[in-house]
């Protein structure tokens, strides 16, 4: 990112550096994130009284890896049409 000078010049000024809707913005700041999802079978789950967020009915896989910062929307459409049949939708 640095040498595609995508990253902002304005680390030294923290209330500046970071303003991606901003018109005077000059680029990103690299940040780290992280998620955790803990699935369990629908019969353990309902045995231990476990309070029943969602069901995971189906999937699909698909990959973009054209550009970097272009991304394209037909390797998510393709995933998420993939992912209709497999869950009977």
């Amino acid at each position: 990112f640095a040498a595609m000078r995508a990253m902002s010049t304005r680390n030294d000024d923290p209330a500046t550096a970071s303003r991606p809707w901003d018109r005077d913005r000059d680029g990103f700041v690299l940040g780290e994130g992280a998620g955790v999802m803990v699935l369990e079978e629908l019969d353990h789950a309902r045995a231990r009284g476990a309070k029943i967020y969602a069901e995971h009915a189906g999937y699909g896989m698909s990959a973009d890896a054209g550009h970097m910062t272009a991304p394209n929307i037909d390797g998510p459409r393709r995933a998420m049409r993939n992912a209709k049949p497999n869950a009977g939708v």
